[in-house]
């Protein structure tokens, strides 16, 4: 403990004191930008506060540059007292044209009095809460919020901020957020959080693993050490340990630590695609996916686990590109075999000792009876079991759960006589991955026959499914019934989803086991044609959610319909060709465009005689997937193929469709009579049709072309028109995209409110459904509505957070639509000057995808008010 500085005014109070941290958010950026000015803004600022505090009986403890330390008797007064502060600071006139942000905490406790100052834990309690609030929020300790009378009178209530872990302390300290009238309430999450993460944190003790992880802590706080890879064979623990051991080094990596689970990932060419969802980075194909992670990585200090890596390993050079592009990038493997790249650090990971392997049985074994102990009697028998299991963790748990059914010496015979049984298997494998062989295999010939069925035939399964999915693939008797005993031999996992729905899965060796088991089944062809049909059916049911959670099982039945086709089953292909065409809209807003276009591609070619309204339907939404890529020659072939298929079936909603599609095409490489011509074609002919959503669309469309042309009002008389009929529809997508487009309109009419209005409740919209090019559309509109209120600095921030959200996404701006953002940036630019504008746009660009919308959208929630 130190203490903190001198007495500067009264005497200081002694008992139960409130104590008061305050500085200012972002001091050396701001000394930066103002220079000499800021010699005049930390007086102002000092001012202030002592203002403040005097008024409310604080005394000035101790003061460093522009931090304060402040103490009070009463806890009521010290958070009127910080209330008070932050109402003079963020309504006094700044020079620089904006707050000068101030974060404050408050503490309650007690703490010796030495040398003039205050020393306790209650001290550094203190100021550890003010260090994790931002510039203009104020928060106060659970001991503080307990103290205090209600405050109702004076206008100020609180906000839990839940519980968090602050440095040097060892328990989470529930934390408050004062707000009051006149204050800012609006903040990203306390800084006090972990590093971002969502490395799994594993119930229990991890077992005999103590020597390990303490070589990884020291490998992973080494920033020389850039490759750690921990290798053994399956069922030895590598995940479990390298969760715990990326667990304990996040602090080490202030950009976060990412879990990146490859069990799924079949192709080493969708490790980039794995990694980037993780990352929350959408990618449609525009920009590949290694360029999209080194942008999005950057230069901050990252922990990435890949998990599974063996079944990928060509992608290894990848990892090493990624890491050389990339220099503060760590990255922490799991896998059979190194990855065999240069500075590789290697970790191989043992089967447990005897002793750990006991003390996990014992574990394991409690778990499933409770009245399992280590006694002189069995002592022997738990032992043999141990070292028949050959100290492989997954093993040992495996045969722990079965003493729900077994003794422990049934269960030593039953492992002896399985291990008769196996052998003289391939000379080549390790007899460690006989042995965790021989206990899936054990566990596997105690089902009886339709949980056996439903456990191989679950391996079809990529991704956790709903019950509702297994039913009708698996297609077996008793299914409800044969699952609960799979769950209840510790075979498959079951877990809820955030809606609430309990899903299903296999560990990836168990699958690998059932993928085997499989293959041997005389039904297995017809079980992976139920798998392929179904997704197929869900692709052209449109349903959404599904399609989300399980996009891998959508790639997987699309392929084996599409190769089933091309090897001659031509009833197939049609079905191929109908999903892929189905799985347009979902593609075009959430999927991976370039993926999907090598999809809809072959779907296209192999359906070559399918009947032309379907093959057009297929056409024109791969010409749409190509267009979103910018390649607008080949969008413009497909579009005209399939309008001449269209034409010729007698299909005018898909004339329609692909008019307007041609229109966009047009509109996109600037040549505008020709754009207004189509448009007005597939309006007339939607029109005629009654197709409101169509009519919306092209409508909008059209409406952007007289905005390319200077002709505001009348862009904004078709907008408000199609605001109208998408609004009627409560498509959330279509409504999104209109209100932005008249959201712009309206503000280059001068309606600045409005357009207001418009835009943040576009933003919303796009953000719920998970469109990341909408959203930056959205943030990019408000940099206009920024510009137009004269506030520079938020015009620029969002500009920063705009450019850097397209960047991660990987969809460039349209050129007509980029050269209306700068139009808007010349004012930020000028008033701001150079310097001053970079830190803004700088700042925005250190914004996560969730910051951004939140920012964009309480900005555009002041300037309303």
């Amino acid at each position: 403990m130190v203490t903190l500085g001198w007495q500067v005014n009264a005497a200081l109070p002694e008992g139960t004191i409130t104590f008061l941290f305050t500085d200012i958010q972002g001091s050396t950026r701001l000394l930066d930008r103002l220079g000499p000015l800021y010699g005049q803004v930390l007086s102002t600022h000092g001012r202030l506060l002592r203002q403040a505090a005097a008024d409310h009986g604080g005394v000035e403890v101790d003061t460093q540059g522009d931090a304060f330390f402040l103490a009070f008797p009463d806890p009521g007064e010290a958070v009127a007292a910080a209330v008070d502060a932050q109402r003079l600071l963020l309504g006094h006139p700044w020079p620089h044209g904006e707050p000068v942000l101030v974060r404050m905490g408050l503490h309650s406790g007690t703490a010796s009095i030495v040398d003039g100052g205050y020393v306790g834990i209650e001290v550094h309690r203190a100021a550890r809460i003010a260090g994790v609030a931002h510039g203009g929020q104020v928060v106060v300790s659970s001991e503080t919020h307990r103290r205090l009378q209600p405050m109702g009178e004076r206008g100020v209530t609180f906000r839990s901020l839940g519980q968090h872990l602050l440095k040097d302390l060892d328990e989470p300290e529930p934390i408050h957020q004062v707000e009051a009238e006149g204050l800012l309430s609006s903040f990203p999450p306390l800084t006090s959080l972990l590093p971002p993460t969502n490395i799994p944190r594993r119930a229990g003790d991890l077992v005999g693993r103590d020597r390990e992880l303490a070589l990884l802590d020291g490998l992973l706080a080494d920033p020389a050490v850039r490759l750690v890879t921990i290798t053994g064979t399956g069922g030895v623990g590598k995940t479990r340990t390298a969760a715990a051991a990326a667990l304990d080094a996040l602090d080490h990596y202030p950009g976060g630590g990412y879990f990146v689970d490859l069990s799924a990932v079949e192709h080493s060419e969708q490790v980039p695609s794995a990694v980037a969802g993780v990352l929350g980075l959408e990618l449609d194909g525009a920009q590949p996916g290694l360029d999209a992670l080194r942008t999005r990585i950057g230069t901050r200090r990252m922990l990435l686990v890949l998990d599974n890596f063996e079944q990928v390993q060509a992608a290894a050079p990848a990892v090493a590109e990624l890491l050389r592009s990339c220099l503060r990038l760590t990255v922490l493997v799991t896998s059979r075999s190194p990855l065999g790249v240069a500075d590789e650090t290697t970790c191989p990971l043992q089967p447990l000792d005897q002793p750990a392997a006991v003390e996990l049985f014992l574990g394991r074994a409690r778990a499933a009876r409770a009245d399992v102990q280590l006694t002189d009697a069995n002592a022997a028998t738990i032992h043999a079991i141990c070292s028949l299991l050959d100290g492989l963790p997954l093993a040992i748990e495996l045969a722990a759960a079965r003493l729900k059914l077994f003794s422990l010496e049934s269960l030593r015979q039953r492992l002896d006589d399985r291990l008769g049984v196996l052998t003289g298997g391939p000379v080549d494998a390790p007899e460690r991955h006989q042995a965790i062989r021989v206990t899936i295999d054990w566990s596997y010939g105690l089902l009886p026959p339709p949980a056996q069925a439903l456990f191989r035939r679950l391996a079809v399964f990529r991704s956790a499914v709903p019950l509702g999915t297994v039913e009708p693939v698996v297609a077996g008797e008793h299914v409800e019934e044969a699952l609960a005993g799979l769950l209840d031999h510790n075979l498959v996992r079951a877990g809820e989803d955030e809606a609430g729905e309990v899903r299903f899965s296999l560990l990836t060796l168990l699958r690998q086991y059932a993928l085997e088991q499989l293959a041997a089944d005389p039904h297995r062809d017809a079980v992976l044609e139920r798998h392929a049909r179904h997704y197929a059916s869900l692709a052209e049911a449109g349903d959404a959610p599904a399609l989300r959670d399980e996009q891998q099982d959508v790639h997987a039945a699309l392929t084996w319909l599409l190769d089933a086709a091309e090897g001659g089953r031509a009833e197939l292909a049609q079905l191929a060709q109908r999903a892929s065409a189905a799985l347009g809209p979902f593609w075009y807003q959430h999927g991976d465009v370039r993926e999907a276009t090598a999809l809809l591609d072959r779907a296209v070619a192999v359906a070559s005689g399918a009947p032309g309204a379907e093959r057009a339907a297929a056409l024109r939404w791969l010409g749409v997937l190509l267009e979103h890529q910018r390649r607008p020659e080949q969008a413009r072939a497909r579009f005209e193929e399939a309008l001449a298929l269209f034409v010729a079936e007698g299909d005018p909603d898909g004339e329609a469709a692909c008019l307007n599609s041609l229109g966009v095409v047009a509109r996109t490489t600037g040549a505008f009579r020709t754009a207004a011509d189509l448009f007005v074609r597939s309006l007339a002919l939607r029109r005629s049709l009654h197709d409101d959503a169509g009519v919306a669309t092209t409508t909008s469309n059209l409406a952007l072309l007289h905005i390319d042309r200077g002709e505001v009002d009348e862009a904004v008389a078709l907008l408000e028109e199609a605001d109208r009929l998408d609004r009627g529809s409560g498509d959330d997508w279509a409504i999104a995209c209109t209100a932005n487009n008249l959201g712009v309109a309206r503000l280059l009419r001068g309606e600045r409110e409005g357009a207001l209005a418009l835009v943040s409740d576009a933003l919303r919209r796009f953000a719920a459904v998970g469109d990341m090019d909408g959203v930056a559309e959205s943030i990019e509109a408000l940099v206009g509505v920024a510009a137009a209120e004269g506030a520079w600095v938020r015009a620029a921030r969002l500009a920063g957070s705009g450019d850097a959200l397209r960047t991660r996404v990987g969809i460039p701006a349209a050129p007509i639509d980029r050269q209306r953002l700068e139009r808007w940036l010349r004012g930020p630019r000028s008033a701001l000057g150079d310097d001053a504008y970079a830190a803004a746009v700088a700042e925005g660009e250190q914004m996560t995808v969730d910051q951004a919308v939140r920012h964009a959208l309480g900005e555009a929630t002041t300037a309303l008010g």
